[in-house]
């Protein structure tokens, strides 16, 4: 039985470790959780979110950090349409406000500059 629950001990912290490095650290981190994660919630994870995923793309899910590039990409692709206006759809009611998005594109700029692949807003 004490073997079990060591087992099991185990594999809980692997999985939380894995998902504790998936996580932005210091001011990254607050950013995202105070900014970037709510207008997201807000205006983006009604069409790609856990019931659908339009374009293929779930952003409830998605990693907050850079260090792939694949999720470099996603990211880069959602500065893009939210920049030009693209997404959420203009057809759509609910819009963020020009300070939301502008929070929202100098987190993305930001995170991509710290991997080699920034925009350069400013």
């Amino acid at each position: 039985m004490t073997t079990m629950k060591l087992a099991l001990a185990l594999a809980c912290s692997l999985g939380t470790a894995g998902l504790a490095a998936q996580e932005p650290q210091g001011a990254d981190a607050r950013a995202f959780v105070e900014t970037v994660r709510p207008v997201l919630d807000r205006y983006c994870v009604r069409c790609h979110g856990p019931r659908r995923q339009k374009g293929g793309l779930r952003l409830d899910e998605l990693a907050p950090t850079f260090d792939d590039v694949h999720v470099s990409e996603q990211w880069r692709q959602i500065f893009y349409r939210l920049r030009f206006d693209e997404m959420p759809p203009p057809s759509t009611d609910k819009q963020p406000g020009a300070d939301e998005k502008a929070a929202v594109l100098q987190w993305i700029d930001e995170q991509l500059i710290a991997q080699g692949r920034g925009i350069h807003l400013a």
